[in-house]
């Protein structure tokens, strides 16, 4: 059985700010935990974009990513 959770974000707040804050605070404290979450996004802009949030959370410390990928095969940009 798979151990699936969804969590939503309200419309207000920073998107990907906000998921890379929750991730952390969740799977954060352990690096084998976190490289187990798998995040999955529409692009591969907004993984970038969630990425460059963990980055600058971490101010740039070495960090463990969580597995972020694109739902589709194209970006947007690719359209």
């Amino acid at each position: 059985m798979s151990d699936t959770h969804l969590y939503t974000i309200p419309a207000y707040a920073p998107f990907v700010d906000t998921l890379a804050r929750f991730v952390m605070d969740r799977y954060g404290d352990n690096p084998a935990t976190l490289t187990d979450v798998t995040i999955l996004l529409p692009t591969r802009r907004s993984c970038r974009a969630l990425t460059e949030a963990f980055i600058k959370l971490t101010e740039g410390k070495p960090l463990l990513l969580p597995r972020i990928q694109p739902m589709g095969d194209m970006d947007e940009e690719e359209a």
